[in-house]
């Protein structure tokens, strides 16, 4: 059987990434690259600088979660990461880091985001990363605490990016039957269906009704 599948979209000025996260098992599947003097890549960062790069958002890969809603899988669309990164700087999340979605943590800076244009001429090549996909968000961190910075290099605990946002969530594979299950969608003026449910997109499993 299909699992339900939403497309998570930006329709409202509430829908934002407010944060990101460093943890242990990224949802989508991609680890951040830190850099220090014996890093070999083309771009070398020196250690005292502290200093993490790696992508936040990946478009059109479907991430499964199950949680008090059931079994499903999400995705965004291209347009929509690049909407979501805009919004993230206009509204001044760049400081907003947390740890495994549980601790905010002070003293990072997020100073370096853009989009994949071109994969097979992108900067993320550069640094050492592989099979890039266009529109993928990268960013990178500047981390203030040597503690932190020390247990990222470790490699065991901060493994890569995890966001927190409020997203629309949009079926895009239900049954007329489900659809009819449903009390909270609603058609929009396209005459689609739209679930307007709002959610917080925090660890990898899980995903909490804000």
């Amino acid at each position: 059987m299909e699992l339900p599948k939403y497309e998570l979209t930006i329709n409202e000025d509430a829908d934002c990434i407010y944060a990101i996260s460093l943890v242990d098992q990224p949802a989508i599947e991609s680890n951040f690259l830190y850099f220090h003097k014996s890093e070999k890549v083309k771009f070398e960062f020196n250690e005292e600088q502290q200093i993490i790069t790696g992508p936040a958002l990946i478009p059109d890969i479907e991430i499964y979660r199950n949680d008090s809603h059931g079994e499903y899988n999400i995705f965004m669309s291209a347009q929509t990461i690049k909407d979501s990164a805009v919004r993230f700087f206009k509204n001044g999340y760049q400081n907003s880091t947390t740890l495994q979605h549980n601790k905010l943590l002070a003293g990072t800076t997020y100073f370096e985001s853009w989009i994949v244009e071109e994969p097979l001429h992108d900067k993320s090549l550069t640094l050492g990363f592989k099979d890039v996909k266009k529109g993928t968000w990268f960013v990178s961190l500047k981390i203030h605490d040597k503690e932190i910075w020390d247990a990222i290099k470790e490699g065991d605990y901060f493994k890569g990016f995890s966001i927190e946002a409020n997203f629309t969530f949009v079926p895009v594979n239900f049954s007329k039957q489900t659809i009819e299950n449903k009390d909270n969608i609603y058609k929009n003026e396209n005459n689609s269906m739209i679930d307007k449910t709002e959610f917080e997109v925090v660890a990898p499993e899980t995903i909490a009704e804000v």
